[in-house]
C-alpha cells in the first residue's frame, strides 16, 4: 500500500462530529494510520454526476479537509460496455464546481488493471479462487436464496495448475463471453448471500475506452474497488449503505491480500430525495428517450442540471451540511434543498422588475414623451450592500397582469377598478377604465392616474393596506423568454410505482412552463450567461446559455416562498407556451458580471485614468467589445495589460475577454494579477487551443485548472494530459468505417437497440486516433454511420 501522505491535523474537539468523523478522530487519535487520513471519491464513468454524489463528494473531501488529509478522485472503471471519456471530463468538470479539489491525486482503476490480474493469480495459488465454467443462470441457481443454503460449483475443486491455466487463457482471449468467471472460495451457505462465492472476474471482448482491446478479461466491482483502496493507502472507505452486505468482500480480500493497517469500509445513508430519481441508469433512459433535453436539462438532479437551472455550489454545500450524515436511509423533502438555494441567493442576485404575463397600463395624467429615470435599489434593507440602477417611468407601463383584478376579493391589496396601488420605486397609481375586447371580454389596457406628490413619500392611513406592484416601462423594455422549471415528478418517490407501471409513469408533463414575450427592465439587457437576479415577486432566474445578444432566455432557480400571489396566479390559466426547452453546449466559457450592468466604481476609476478610459473606448470601437465586457476590463489596469497581453497570442477579442471576464476574475478574489501563476500570453495560448479546434471547452477547463494550480503551457499541458484533437472530420469518417466494419456483430446489436454500444465505439474511434479527436465530433459521425 502507498503510505506517502503526511500526518494529520485532528479536530480538537470530539463533541459535534457524525459518526464517520467520530471514527475518523478515534483513529487518528489511537494513531492507527500513524496519523494519516485518506479518503476518496470513486465514481463510475458510466453517467453524470447528480444531487446524490454532491452528498458524497461533500463528506468524502470535507472529512479529508477536517483532518489535514487528502482526498483522491478515482474513477472505477471496469465496465467497458458503458463508460465513456465523455463522462470522466463531466465528472472532473462537476468536482471542480462544487469547489472541491483532489490536487494531483487522480487515478483510475483502469491503470491498476494488472496488479489486480496479479492480485487474482496470488488468490488461486493460495487456494481461494477458482475457476467456474457455469453460466450465468446455473451460478444463480447454485447460489440458492434467503432461506436456503447455496451449492457448490462442481468445478470449484479444479487443481490450482487448472485453475491458471484457464485463467491465463481467459486473459489470451481463446474464450467467448460467459464461458468462464473467477470466483472467491467463500462459503454457500453464508447468511450474507455476497459470501457465496463472489464473483471476482468475468469475460468481456469489449473495447475499453482507455485500455482498448488489451484486456478481454474485466475485474468486477466488488473486486476492484477494494484492492484500488489498498493500492492507494486508503485508510477510510466511505460509501452508502446499498454496499453494507458488500462490506464482508471488502473484509475478505483485504484480509488475505494485505496486512494490518488496511483500508477500511465504513456506510453512511444516501441521499433520497423527493420527487427525483437517483439512479444513473433511470436518468440515462430519460435522456436516451428524450423526455427530457439531455444531462443538463434544468430539470434533472444531475449537478450540470442543476448548475444549467441556476443552483449554486455553495448552495448544494449548505444543503448537504444541512442534511447531515445518518446510519438510516429516509427520503429528504425537497423544500430543504430549496430553502438551501434561497438562502444562499438571497444575500447573492440582485434584484430587478421583470414582468412575466404583461398588461398594459396607461396613465392618463402622466405627460406624453416625458422620462423621469429614478432611481432604484438592487438589495433590500436587510442586506448590507450597496448599489443602485436607474429606471425609466413613462406614461405606457406593464404590470403583471396577475396584479390586477376586476372583481377583487376583500383581502385583495392590488390594483382593481377604482383602487390604488404603488408601483415600486415610482408613484401611486389608481386605475379609472379597464379596456376590454369586445368579442372576447378579454382585459386589454387599464387606464390609469398618477399621484405626482406620492413619489418617495411615506404610505397613508388610506394608502397602508396596498402593495407595491413591479413595472417596466412600454418604450424601454426588454424582451426575453423565461423558463418556469417545476418538479420532474409528480409523485414524491418515484421508485415506488404501483404494479404494472414505472417511474416514467410519474413524469410531470408540466415540468417546464415557456413564457415567451417576457417584459424586462433595460439594465437587464447586457445580462451575461449564468447572471443570477431575484425578479422581485417572482423568484430567482438564472440567463440560460442559450441566450444571444437580443435574445435572452432565463431559467426560474427557484420560487420565492409562497404567498397569495403565487397562489392565486396558479390557479389562473397563463397564456403560456408549453414546450421541451432546447439544450445546445455554451461553445465557450460563458462572461459573468457581478449585476449585468455598468459599474459605477469603474466608472468612477476611468474618470481618474485617462489610460483607461482610453482603452476602455477601444475595446468597443476596435475591438467590438459589448460596453459590459469592456467595463470589466477596464476597472484595473493591471487586467487590461493581462488581457492585451493574451490578445496579443490571439486576435479573438471576444473569445478573450470571456475567458478573462469568466475564469480569471475568480481567480483575482484572493490575490493579485501578479500572483496568478499563468501569464496573460498563456491564456491566450489556451483560448487559441479551442479556437482552432485543437481542444474542446471541457478539456480546456481541465487545461485551465492545472494551470490556475501550478502554471505552465497550456500546450504541454494538452500533451501531457492527452487531450489534443487534431484529426479532421474526413480522417475522422474514414476512421470510423474502419471501426465499424471491424466490428459487425456490435454494429447489429447497436442497430437492434442496444444504444449504449455508443461508448464503446467512441471509445474504439479515440483509441485509433490516439485520443486526438473531439470526441462529441466522433460520436455525430458515429451517429450518422449507425443510424443510416
Amino acid at each position: 500500500m502507498t503510505n506517502n501522505y503526511m500526518a494529520t491535523t485532528t479536530p480538537a474537539r470530539r463533541e459535534g462530529l457524525d459518526f464517520i468523523r467520530d471514527i475518523v478522530w478515534k483513529d487518528t487519535e489511537s494513531g492507527t494510520y500513524d496519523g494519516r487520513v485518506v479518503t476518496r471519491f470513486p465514481p463510475e464513468p458510466n453517467g453524470y454526476l447528480h444531487i446524490g454524489h454532491a452528498k458524497s463528494i461533500a463528506l468524502n473531501f470535507g472529512v479529508a479537509e477536517d483532518f489535514g488529509g487528502v482526498c483522491h478522485l478515482r474513477f472505477d472503471d471496469t465496465n467497458p460496455e458503458t463508460e465513456d471519456m465523455e463522462y470522466v471530463e463531466a465528472i472532473m468538470r462537476d468536482i471542480r464546481w462544487l469547489g472541491y479539489d483532489w490536487q494531483n491525486k487522480l487515478f483510475f482503476a483502469s491503470d491498476y488493471y494488472e496488479q489486480l490480474y496479479q492480485f487474482a493469480v496470488q488468490l488461486i495459488k493460495d487456494g481461494k479462487a477458482y475457476v467456474d465454467s457455469l453460466s450465468e443462470e446455473e451460478i444463480r441457481a447454485y447460489r440458492g436464496t434467503v432461506t436456503e443454503p447455496g451449492r457448490e460449483s462442481p468445478y470449484r475443486n479444479r487443481s490450482v495448475a487448472e485453475n491458471l491455466d484457464l485463467f491465463e487463457r481467459m486473459r489470451n482471449g481463446e474464450f467467448p463471453d460467459g464461458a468462464h468467471v473467477l470466483r472467491a472460495k467463500g462459503d454457500m451457505a453464508a447468511d450474507n448471500m455476497k459470501m457465496r462465492d463472489p464473483l471476482l472476474y468475468r469475460i468481456r471482448h469489449a473495447t475499453h475506452y482507455r485500455t482498448g482491446d488489451d484486456w478481454c478479461i474485466y475485474p468486477m466491482y466488488d473486486f476492484a474497488h477494494p484492492l484500488s483502496d489498498a493500492i492507494e493507502g486508503i485508510t477510510h472507505s466511505i460509501c452508502t449503505l446499498e454496499f453494507e452486505n458488500n462490506r464482508a468482500i471488502y473484509d475478505w480480500l483485504g484480509d488475505n491480500l494485505f496486512e494490518e493497517p488496511r483500508p477500511h469500509q465504513y456506510e453512511f445513508a444516501r441521499l433520497n430525495l423527493d420527487y427525483t430519481v437517483m439512479s444513473k441508469r433511470k436518468l440515462l433512459q430519460l435522456v436516451d428517450e428524450g423526455h427530457v433535453t439531455g444531462w443538463d436539462d434544468p430539470r434533472m438532479p444531475t449537478i450540470a442540471g442543476l448548475r444549467r437551472r441556476g443552483y449554486t455550489p455553495e448552495g448544494i454545500r449548505l444543503f448537504c451540511q444541512r442534511i447531515g450524515v445518518d446510519k438510516t436511509n429516509s427520503r429528504v423533502q425537497f423544500e430543504v434543498l430549496e430553502d438551501a438555494i434561497r438562502d444562499d441567493l438571497n444575500a447573492r442576485a440582485p434584484r430587478v422588475m421583470a414582468v412575466l404575463r404583461p398588461l398594459k397600463v396607461t396613465i392618463t395624467n402622466y405627460p406624453a414623451g416625458k422620462v423621469e429615470w429614478l432611481e432604484a435599489s438592487f438589495w433590500p434593507r436587510d442586506i448590507d450592500k450597496e448599489g443602485t440602477r436607474q429606471v425609466p417611468l413613462t406614461r405606457e407601463v406593464y404590470i403583471e397582469r396577475t396584479d390586477f383584478a376586476e372583481e377583487p376579493p376583500a383581502d385583495w391589496t392590488r390594483l382593481a377598478p377604482g383602487s390604488e396601488v404603488r408601483l415600486r420605486h415610482a408613484y401611486f397609481i389608481r386605475c379609472d377604465e379597464v379596456v376590454k375586447d369586445p368579442a372576447t371580454g378579454e382585459v386589454l389596457e387599464l387606464r390609469c392616474s398618477y399621484d405626482p406628490d406620492s413619489l418617495g413619500k411615506p404610505t397613508g392611513a388610506r394608502r397602508r393596506r396596498s402593495t407595491a406592484i413591479q413595472w417596466v416601462s412600454v418604450a424601454h423594455v426588454i424582451e426575453a423568454e423565461v423558463r418556469l422549471y417545476d418538479r420532474l415528478f409528480t409523485v414524491t418517490n418515484p421508485d415506488d410505482v404501483e404494479e404494472g407501471k414505472t417511474f416514467k409513469d410519474y413524469l410531470n408533463e408540466r415540468s417546464v412552463e415557456i413564457l415567451r414575450g417576457c417584459m424586462l427592465e433595460p439594465g437587464l439587457a447586457g445580462a451575461a450567461p449564468e447572471s443570477r437576479y431575484q425578479f422581485l415577486r417572482h423568484g430567482y432566474f438564472i440567463v440560460d446559455p442559450d441566450s444571444e445578444p437580443g435574445a435572452l432566455v432565463f431559467n426560474r432557480i427557484v420560487e420565492l416562498p409562497d404567498s397569495y400571489s403565487n397562489k392565486l396566479a396558479a390557479a389562473q390559466p397563463a397564456p403560456a407556451l408549453k414546450e421541451a426547452a432546447a439544450s445546445p453546449q455554451a461553445a465557450e466559457p460563458e462572461p459573468v458580471f457581478a449585476t449585468g450592468s455598468i459599474s459605477d466604481e469603474r466608472v468612477r476609476l476611468r474618470e481618474e485614468n485617462p489610460e483607461l478610459a482610453r482603452r476602455h473606448d477601444r475595446y468597443i470601437d476596435a475591438l467590438g467589445l459589448a460596453p459590459e465586457q469592456a467595463d470589466v476590463l477596464t476597472g484595473d489596469l493591471a487586467i487590461a495589460d493581462f488581457f492585451e497581453a493574451a490578445l496579443a497570442v490571439h486576435d479573438n477579442a471576444r473569445s478573450v475577454a470571456n475567458w478573462v471576464n469568466n475564469e480569471v476574475l475568480r481567480e483575482l478574489k484572493d490575490r493579485t494579477v501578479a500572483e496568478l501563476p499563468y501569464t496573460g500570453a498563456q491564456l491566450g495560448e489556451l483560448v487559441k487551443l479551442i479556437d482552432d479546434g485543437a481542444i474542446t471547452t471541457a478539456a480546456a477547463k481541465s487545461v485551465y485548472a492545472e494551470m490556475s494550480a501550478g502554471g505552465g503551457s497550456p500546450k504541454a499541458i494538452v500533451a501531457r494530459l492527452g487531450l489534443d484533437q487534431t484529426v479532421d472530420e474526413a480522417q475522422l469518417a474514414a476512421i470510423v468505417n474502419q471501426v465499424l466494419a471491424a466490428l459487425p456483430d456490435k454494429v447489429a446489436e447497436y442497430k437492434d437497440g442496444k444504444v449504449s454500444l455508443l461508448g464503446m465505439f467512441t471509445g474504439q474511434v479515440m483509441k485509433v486516433t490516439g485520443g486526438r479527436a473531439n470526441p462529441k465530433t466522433v460520436q455525430a459521425i458515429l451517429k450518422q454511420k449507425l443510424d443510416a
